[in-house]
């Protein structure tokens, strides 16, 4: 029963909020948008390419961060993954999916935390943060096709990302 009340809160928020997704769209676009954050804190980077349409932008808005192509960003995040350990915590997140039905835009809210163990004690640094992604759904998957990473407030702690 406790399921049944789920699915209708989660029909009337996306109906009452303008959405044209039924639950599993919505479901199967955020399945899309956590595979990236679980890819990133667990280092999978193979899983990336199921993520990301080929020919896919990635801005994590530091310097030298733009990326398109699935080789670019698997070859820039590889090199930059090397450097700190992460952990996201979600937030809200919002899912609007177009008339059509084959692409959507999905905003996220967040806080990453990121460590750099090479240190003693490790630098560590935590923002709040927002995933901003365009997604399109090609032979009945959702990929990510545009995924723009904002940092919503200064850091707390004493790493700096670049």
């Amino acid at each position: 029963m406790r399921f049944q009340h789920f699915a209708m809160a989660a029909t009337f928020c996306s109906s009452a909020l303008g959405k044209t997704a039924d639950p599993a769209t919505n479901l199967a676009i955020r399945d899309v948008v956590n595979a990236f954050s679980f890819a990133v804190d667990t280092r999978p980077v193979p899983e990336f390419n199921s993520i990301f349409t080929q020919d896919a932008v990635l801005n994590l808005t530091i310097p030298g961060s733009q990326q398109t192509g699935i080789d670019n960003i698997n070859k820039y995040l590889i090199t930059l993954l090397t450097q700190f350990e992460t952990q996201h915590s979600f937030g809200t997140q919002n899912v609007d999916v177009n008339a059509d039905g084959t692409g959507a835009t999905a905003i996220t809210s967040f806080i990453g935390s990121f460590w750099d163990v090479s240190h003693s004690p490790p630098l560590y640094a935590q923002f709040c943060q927002q995933f901003n992604d365009t997604l399109v759904k090609t032979k009945g998957q959702w990929h990510i096709s545009h995924k723009v990473v904002k940092f919503l407030t200064p850091s707390l702690g004493n790493l700096t990302l670049s």
